[in-house]
């Protein structure tokens, strides 16, 4: 008996894969037979739809039969959705059937526009207020904004501003900015989207046709294994739709809204950019005779400095080397003064006188 209610299970999972691959591959066929071919109209910057390049209907899923149920998950999961421009490439636009010529809708190009711009001026307060009414008046906003320094005792400001303004309106503003500030270097540029776009728009319809044939086929599954493996396949396709819709809005703010970059440097005179002139022999003396001049200057300032900074040991140098004088001479005095009493004492000593009363003391003493 159990073996029978499994066999019967598997057949029913069987029968209900064999339906949801043949209602998905009908439904993509159907949406393949009337998809458009697109095709770049390079004179208008647009892309035309030319309505007779018939798209890939499969979208990457294989067919199955009856005894391939056990495959499907596996190739739902991985299917390969073929971009856009892949899918094109082998169409040739240019062959007699006209389809360029017969295209009867346009889709607009998406531009991502950045400008960075580089400036200086002496009224930092007043540019930058201006600035930030204009930024409000043309309907954008301040992404990003930071000042840096007090703009006192010599510390200049430097303001940096990442702005986001309608791309239509860019213009306007880059121009008001040029009129206000001594711009000292500019640069723009733009990111081209679409086909990144229009591959991420095919895919998300692809996945909304087998999201809802996957959601028919749950509603009429009495399977356990049926409805389990549905549902795993409906959670990845809305994770991919999600995850797809998300890039789009983020493509379309960015091309909605372009970018302004702007660096503004405070400064005393405002600095026109000087003319480069070729320089000559003269120019090369008179630079020379500049730098040597420079270097005595330097030199001699430098000759001060260590004077200054050595007079107070020079000082007292001078101090110990008198001290030192005037004990040398007091010495030698003593010394002479010593030699000649001494040489006083010899001389006297050899008189007559002093022999005599020397041989009577002897002779005294003897007597005793």
């Amino acid at each position: 008996m159990k073996n029978l209610r499994k066999h019967i299970s598997k057949r029913l999972v069987v029968l209900l894969a064999v339906l949801m691959i043949m209602s998905s591959l009908a439904a993509c066929s159907k949406s393949a037979s009337k998809a458009p071919a697109l095709s770049y109209n390079m004179a208008s910057n647009k892309i035309a739809d030319t309505g007779d390049v018939a798209l890939n209907g499969d979208w990457g899923v294989k067919s199955l039969s009856g005894d391939d149920y056990d495959s499907y998950e596996t190739n739902a999961a991985t299917a390969d959705y073929e971009p856009a421009e892949a899918r094109d490439a082998g169409t040739d636009v240019n062959s007699d059937s006209g389809a360029v010529a017969g295209a009867d809708t346009l889709t607009e190009r998406k531009l991502i526009r950045t400008c960075t711009i580089t400036a200086q001026t002496e009224k930092f307060d007043e540019v930058i207020a201006n600035f930030k009414a204009k930024v409000n008046e043309l309907g954008g906003y301040f992404e990003n904004s930071n000042v840096n320094g007090t703009g006192k005792n010599n510390q200049f400001r430097t303001g940096t501003y990442v702005v986001r303004v309608p791309q239509d309106k860019l213009d306007a503003l880059i121009e008001s900015v040029n009129g206000a500030v001594t711009v000292t270097s500019t640069s723009e540029n733009s990111v081209d989207r679409t086909l990144q776009y229009v591959d991420m728009e095919s895919k998300v319809k692809s996945l909304k046709v087998e999201q809802q044939t996957l959601m028919d086929l749950l509603a009429k599954a009495d399977s356990l294994d049926s409805i389990i493996v549905l549902q795993n396949r409906l959670s990845e396709i809305r994770y991919q739709i999600e995850s797809y819709e998300t890039q789009l809005k983020t493509i379309d703010n960015q091309v909605t809204y372009a970018t302004l970059n702007l660096t503004i440097r405070e400064v005393i005179e405002e600095e026109d950019q000087p003319e480069i002139k070729k320089r000559t022999f003269l120019d090369d003396i008179k630079d020379a005779f500049s730098e040597m001049l420079e270097n005595v200057v330097e030199f001699g300032e430098g000759a001060v400095i260590l004077f200054i900074m050595l007079l107070p040991l020079t000082v007292v140098l001078i101090i110990a080397g008198i001290i030192v004088l005037i004990c040398i001479k007091r010495g030698r005095k003593k010394r002479a003064a010593k030699r000649a009493a001494a040489a006083a004492a010899s001389a006297q000593a050899e008189t007559p006188e002093v022999k005599e009363e020397a041989s009577k003391e002897n002779a005294e003493t003897k007597e005793e």
